[in-house]
């Protein structure tokens, strides 16, 4: 084989490890083999300017995956971060408003569901009231090591002129 075929090689080896990463990051696959996609083709912030009057209805449904996270600090308040392996989409502004009235009105339990925001250009999440979990995980694992979690993922599609026009995921922890 030549120089040139091993070069060949390595290059299209490297690219295809890297499009299974981009997709592995941006696609959550469910306990039950379905998916949601987020943001598989465009940037974080390319649904911000979603005009919130032009929705039709929002459709949601709960479903389950598998996760790990890093926990980090001691489990204090204040040291809330945990580094999932998967990647959730950003909620715009006017969207999160959108849902939060939405299953605000549903009766659902807001307080309690995590939304994603970056830290340090990793992908984290903001548990909001979870101190004492955090406490519990931190005790029963060392704080380099992952954790296997099972996260609940509320899941509302948008729907614009009766398509579907976007998937928010909003996730939620719980032990294992």
């Amino acid at each position: 084989m030549t120089t040139r075929k091993v070069k060949y090689i390595i290059v299209f080896v490297y690219f295809c490890s890297f499009f299974l990463y981009s997709q592995e990051k941006h696609c959550i696959t469910f306990t039950d083999n379905t998916c949601a996609c987020k943001s598989c083709d465009t940037d974080y912030y390319s649904y911000t300017d979603i005009d919130v009057y032009k929705i039709d209805t929002i459709h949601y449904t709960q479903k389950e995956f598998k996760a790990s996270f890093y926990p980090c600090g001691d489990g204090e308040k204040g040291d809330n971060f945990f580094l999932l392996d998967t990647v959730a989409h950003f909620l715009p502004k006017k969207i999160k408003k959108k849902v939060h009235n939405y299953y605000r009105k549903k009766g659902l339990d807001t307080t309690a569901y995590l939304f994603i925001q970056e830290k340090d250009s990793f992908p984290a999440v903001v548990l909001e009231k979870n101190a004492s979990f955090i406490k519990r995980m931190c005790k029963k694992t060392k704080l380099e090591m992952k954790k296997n979690v099972i996260a609940t993922a509320l899941v509302f599609s948008i729907f614009i002129k009766g398509e579907i026009y976007h998937q928010i995921v909003v996730e939620k922890l719980k032990e294992q």
